[in-house]
């Protein structure tokens, strides 16, 4: 049996002479009710992608441990913030650092925040903008962590392992809170492995990285840094060295 619709007669009144007349109009067909509320869309209904920090470079404020053997070396580069207290000189603390494995895998990149540790009228400026560092990347919301953790984390990492650095002193300096190299089981400085390679014996990263293995890195030593690479290029130079153990040459030439 075909399918009944139901309809309803719609009379309209007219006017004419005085007396009211009533006057059929086309039916109208009933139709299924419409909702006044609007209805989400299939693609407001899915779940909105958090989009990527764009505000800072340092993309592993958290340590992967997990990536490294129990007696694997590591090497670690920072950049840094200079801050002045009131009546003092200026210093140097970690603005952005970063460690890597044997194989240049990526330990831990993070901006370290120390302001709130700050004493009131301390003065604080950042290197120029070729190493890297902005004042966004040292903020909470963009994934900054406070400086007295990003050095815990350090000292956790280092202990019990080698730690190569290149020009190491200003690195050993930057920490305010830890003496996480005390802990490691060897420090390594490949300026002093190289030194042989330049008059003054104190051969730039970038410098070694051209002479040695042909790479490029840091423009040529004018172009923006990055303590990640840098710390890959650095454990890279000491595993041609023979320094790093079972993770020597073999496992740098992979890279």
């Amino acid at each position: 049996m075909a399918s009944q619709q139901s309809t309803t007669a719609v009379w309209k009144v007219n006017v004419i002479n005085g007396r009211a007349m009533a006057n059929p109009v086309a039916p109208v067909t009933a139709s299924k009710p419409v909702s006044l509320v609007k209805q989400p869309t299939e693609k407001a209904n899915q779940l909105k992608k958090p989009k990527p920090n764009t505000k800072s470079k340092a993309t592993q404020p958290t340590p992967r441990l997990d990536l490294l053997e129990r007696d694997e070396p590591v090497a670690f580069d920072a950049e840094f913030q200079d801050f002045r207290e009131p009546g003092e000189g200026w210093l140097h603390r970690l603005a952005w650092a970063a460690i890597v494995g044997s194989r240049g895998q990526v330990i831990l990149s993070v901006g370290s925040r120390y302001e709130d540790q700050d004493k009131p009228g301390t003065e604080r400026k950042l290197p120029p903008r070729r190493f890297g560092v902005t004042w966004d990347m040292l903020k909470y919301r963009n994934g900054a962590v406070n400086g007295k953790v990003v050095e815990s984390y350090c000292k956790k990492i280092f202990a019990g392992r080698i730690v190569v650095v290149h020009g190491g002193k200003g690195d050993i300096s930057a920490f305010q809170y830890e003496k996480p190299f005390e802990g490691a089981a060897k420090v390594i400085d490949t300026q002093v492995l190289y030194s042989y390679m330049q008059f003054d014996g104190t051969p730039g990263l970038a410098t070694l990285m051209s002479l040695v293995l042909g790479k490029i890195i840091q423009g040529g030593g004018k172009g923006e840094h990055s303590p990640v690479v840098d710390a890959q290029s650095t454990i890279e130079l000491a595993a041609l060295k023979g320094v790093l153990g079972k993770y020597g040459k073999l496992e740098a030439s992979k890279e």
